[in-house]
C-alpha cells in the first residue's frame, strides 16, 4: 500500500522547554501553529536534534501522514523582522541563479525528507524537496 501524506508549512509557536515527566519516560514538546491555523505538538526525547534548535517565530515544514505530524524540514534561524534574508524583488526578465546557499538548502530539505520518509520513492522525495524549497522561497519574499 502507497502512503499517502501531505507536506504542511506552520511557524513555531512554542519552543521546547523544560523536560516534562509522562508515562514514556521524560519527553519534550514544541508546539507549531499550522497554516491552517490548527495548533499542533511535536514531541521528542530531552535533547532531540530536530526539536531543541526551533525557535518562537521559526517556520518550519510538517509531514502529515495519517498518523500524525513528523517534522522534515526548518529555517537554519528564527526570523528577524519575518525574513533572515534580505528583500530581493527580481524582475522576471532577469534570470535568478543559485547561490551555494541555497543548493545547500535543497541537500539539507532532501536529506530530512529522505529520513522522514524511507518508505517514499526517491522520485517523489524530489518533488516534496522542490516544493518545500519553492515554498521557503516564496515565504521569505512576502
Amino acid at each position: 500500500m502507497v502512503a499517502t501524506a501531505m507536506l504542511i508549512s506552520g511557524k513555531v509557536k512554542y519552543a521546547a522547554g523544560k523536560p516534562r515527566q509522562t508515562i514514556y519516560g521524560d519527553r519534550i514538546n514544541v508546539m507549531i501553529t499550522l497554516s491552517t491555523g490548527e495548533d499542533v505538538r511535536l514531541w521528542g526525547n530531552p535533547g532531540d536534534p530536530s526539536l531543541t534548535p526551533l525557535r518562537k517565530g521559526q517556520d518550519v515544514s510538517l509531514m502529515q501522514n495519517g498518523k500524525g505530524y513528523k517534522l522534515v524540514s526548518h529555517s537554519d534561524s528564527a526570523p528577524i523582522n519575518g525574513s533572515d534574508r534580505p528583500p530581493v524583488a527580481p524582475s522576471m526578465a532577469e534570470p535568478v541563479l543559485p547561490q551555494d546557499q541555497d543548493c545547500l538548502e535543497i541537500v539539507t530539505i532532501f536529506r530530512q525528507l529522505r529520513a522522514a520518509l524511507p518508505e517514499c520513492r526517491e522520485d517523489t522525495v524530489r518533488a516534496f524537496t522542490s516544493t518545500v524549497f519553492m515554498q521557503r522561497c516564496k515565504a521569505e519574499a512576502e
